[in-house]
Formats: C-alpha cells, sequence, structure tokens
C-alpha cells in the first residue's frame, strides 16, 4: 500500500464518512495522515538494525587524506555506521578517542585496516593508505519518511498493516475510543513481532569458557 492507501484503510475502519483522496488533508483527515506517517517512524525507531534501512555505499580511498566528510563520500542522512569492509573481509573499527591517540607516523601497512568515526560531524577517519583502494560502508539510514500521496514504506509489503494497526491506536486514542486502541493494540504487537521475525538480523552469541 502507498501513503494514500494506508490513510484510506484506516480512515474507513475507523468509522469515519466520506472520502478520503489526499493526504493534504484538513480536519480530522489530518489527524489520520500524521497517525499514519507517526506509526511508520515508530516502527522504524523500535529497532536501530531493520534490514529495510541498512544501506552499503561502495567509495573510494587514497594516501592524500585520512579523514572524509559525508560530503567526500557522497553520502546523505548518515544515521551511524555500523561496519567497513575491505576486500569482501571486515575492516577493524576503533573507537575514536583510541584513534586519536594512535601515532600513524611509522604506519607500514598500505591497504585499509582501522577506521573510525567522529559522533558530533559523522567525519569518517581511516588508517593512512599507500594507494588508491575501494571500501564498502554499510550504514543505517535516518527515518524513511512519507509525503506524498504513492510514497510507498520500505517495509514489505505484506507488513504493512502493521503501520495500520499502530495508526488506528493513535487514532483512537485521538477520539477516545479505547475499545478501538486494545482491539488493535494486540493485532500491532502480533503484527511488529512478525516483522521482527523476518526483518530483525538475527543476534548470535559467542560463549567463552572462563580458566
Amino acid at each position: 500500500m502507498n501513503y494514500l492507501q494506508l490513510c484510506q484503510r484506516v480512515h474507513d475502519i475507523a468509522g469515519f464518512q466520506g472520502q478520503f483522496n489526499s493526504v493534504s488533508a484538513t480536519g480530522y483527515q489530518a489527524v489520520i495522515v500524521r497517525a499514519v506517517q507517526d506509526a511508520y517512524e515508530d516502527i522504524q525507531r523500535y529497532r536501530d538494525d531493520w534490514d529495510f534501512l541498512q544501506k552499503r555505499k561502495v567509495v573510494g580511498v587514497g594516501p592524500s587524506q585520512s579523514v572524509y566528510t559525508l560530503a567526500d563520500l557522497g553520502l546523505e542522512n548518515l544515521q551511524q555506521y555500523k561496519y567497513v569492509n575491505f576486500n569482501s573481509r571486515r575492516m577493524m573499527e576503533m573507537e575514536f578517542e583510541t584513534y586519536q591517540l594512535y601515532d600513524f607516523s611509522n604506519w607500514s601497512t598500505h591497504q585499509p585496516h582501522y577506521w573510525s568515526w567522529e559522533y558530533a560531524t559523522m567525519d569518517f577517519y581511516i588508517s593512512p593508505v599507500g594507494e588508491n583502494y575501494d571500501i564498502e560502508i554499510n550504514y543505517i539510514d535516518e527515518l524513511d519518511t512519507l509525503s506524498i500521496n504513492t510514497d510507498t514504506p520500505r517495509i514489505l509489503s505484506r507488513h504493512h498493516q502493521c503501520i495500520v494497526y499502530g495508526a488506528l491506536m493513535k487514532v483512537g486514542t485521538y477520539l477516545g475510543k479505547m475499545t478501538l486502541y486494545d482491539m488493535y493494540a494486540i493485532k500491532y504487537a502480533e503484527a511488529l513481532g512478525q516483522l521482527m521475525r523476518e526483518s530483525n538480523p538475527p543476534k548470535r552469541i559467542t560463549k567463552r569458557p572462563i580458566a
């Protein structure tokens, strides 16, 4: 479903009369529009590593610099780095404070090895390289937003009902219909659980014996 269809679905289930023709709405229909957008953003905020928010980009690094801004990397709306690969292998992340203290003056490794980033500026730091290389930056994108009628959520279409249920909870609160809220709170919890099973990376824990 696109943005308009999501709003129409919420409009109909909530029992409103009349037609819902555009997300550029006023009055009570504007409440529905905002409820759908908020429900979609709430789902994205629920986990910080949803599959559908993960992005990757191949960028070039070279010996002329070791600090790269977002503009240098050609990245926009970067929320946080996850990991960086070189030649399909994971580069080692270094805490920014540690990176600042590390002495690279006698650095002899010419291939990309260590990387770090500064939270305040999102600048990307890399240990010195001897020539030009391509690295792959994997990161979590900022929240996806819905703006026009035809915008479609990044979530797989079979999970769009989760947005509808979340929006109905908000509309139920707005209308003071707690029965509506309670009914769709249960459905929302079930739908969110299913979405997590399909779109949230599994966590693996390695147990190490204590000597």
